[in-house]
């Protein structure tokens, strides 16, 4: 019998469906990603109408932007580390390789962020034959010394 794996996001897998299991995980990502269009999506883009931001996925990111941390004052020097870390390791989560390592700034000036983006440099073991990812390696290794 002839079996189907199938990837649901990253690190995530769904093993082993037969034809009758694969018909019913399709029939429900079918109906989740309709209840996404039709109920989810239009109550997102409402709610960013209302708070005078752009719809999600309306506007592509851009790298001559200003950085997620656009917000986040140059001069908190002691926060802004952090805020970069916790930040990159959301959009890695999500799924979101490349903006996780060229939004990041890798400056290391303390022994707890030194640890933080070790801990972050092992997460992206499965991407390290990315540009990104490698780019990113780069830049803590040199601001660790």
């Amino acid at each position: 019998m002839l079996l189907v794996n199938i990837k649901a996001g990253p690190g995530r897998w769904i093993l082993g469906l037969d034809p009758q299991e694969l018909t019913y995980i399709t029939a429900k990502l079918r109906a989740q990603a309709d209840r996404l269009h039709d109920e989810i999506r239009p109550a997102v883009v409402a709610a960013c109408r209302d708070w005078g931001c752009p719809p999600p996925g309306l506007t592509p990111p851009s790298h001559s932007s200003p950085g997620p941390l656009q917000g986040e004052p140059e001069t908190n020097l002691r926060g802004r580390p952090f805020h970069s870390f916790w930040l990159a390791r959301a959009q890695l989560q999500r799924g979101q390789v490349e903006p996780a390592c060229v939004n990041q700034s890798a400056t290391v000036d303390s022994p707890r962020v030194t640890a933080h983006w070790q801990e972050f440099r092992h997460l992206l073991t499965p991407f390290r034959s990315s540009r990104p990812v490698a780019e990113l390696d780069a830049r803590l290794l040199q601001a660790a010394g």
